[in-house]
């Protein structure tokens, strides 16, 4: 009998909106073995609730009308247990094009606040980039996910463009490139785990992006605007791929 109240809840954490599951989820992924008392209180806390409040012996009459005093020390349940009944698994979270969007929204809004302080962070370009470039990757693996594929375990966006059958226009998919780099090493590392890849970033692929003009006896050298990642050229890109993932979601309705 406790054991199925305890299932009730963990199956009413898993039917909550995502924000709320996911307060829920955290709160169960914390022990590996679970008093089952406490179920009732992870459902609360999803709820919204102070976590010290949840943990006070009382009555939750919310949900199905289970009495933490009642269960209390009655029994446990594994970890593992726990998370399947409440639907958060391995392989649901990887299918869940919701999960990939919502990690997505996380990462541009972070992007657009350090785009708007951009001058007080020490290689605030690069960090900003970063922030961008993680959060291109998220949105097309929700579009792959919402078109019932399944991501590769890639950081290289111009394939995963394709994968996604997102179409940008001419010279985005060179800034995809840079800001592939960027996302597997340049934001991350002052250089790749290999010389080789330092000599095809500097030799290949940033020289894709540099204008190189002489007048006379004077050289000049500077990025391409057309294809260097900048705070305008990565709207550009979120908002076409924005469109594609709302255009998934509609073709659902």
């Amino acid at each position: 009998m406790v054991r199925q109240q305890a299932a009730t809840a963990l199956r009413l954490v898993a039917s909550l909106s995502p924000k709320a599951r996911d307060r829920g989820h955290r709160h169960l992924i914390g022990k590996n073995r679970w008093d089952l008392g406490h179920l009732p209180m992870v459902a609360e806390l999803a709820k919204g609730k102070t976590q010290t409040a949840c943990r006070r012996p009382r009555q939750i009459g919310i949900w199905a009308n289970i009495e933490t005093t009642t269960l209390r020390g009655i029994g446990t349940m594994d970890k593992r247990e726990a998370r399947q009944i409440a639907q958060y698994t391995f392989a649901n979270l990887q299918s869940d094009e919701e999960s990939w969007y919502r990690a997505a929204l996380s990462f541009h809004e972070g992007a657009n606040v350090i785009g708007q302080n951009i001058d007080s962070i020490p290689r605030g370009m690069l960090v900003f980039l970063t922030n961008a470039s993680l959060s291109i990757e998220l949105l097309l693996k929700a579009i792959i996910v919402g078109k019932g594929g399944s991501p590769r375990t890639i950081h290289k966006l111009v394939d995963l463009a394709h994968d996604a059958k997102v179409t940008f226009p001419e010279g985005v998919e060179a800034t995809l490139e840079l800001l592939s780099e960027v996302l597997i090493w340049s934001g991350r590392y002052p250089a790749p785990n290999k010389e080789a890849d330092w000599d095809r970033y500097f030799d290949n692929v940033l020289e894709r992006h540099i204008v190189r003009e002489r007048q006379g006896n004077v050289y000049t050298t500077r990025a391409n605007r057309d294809t260097f990642p900048s705070r305008e050229r990565y709207d550009e890109i979120w908002n076409i791929a924005t469109t594609e993932w709302t255009q998934v979601q509609l073709d659902k309705q």
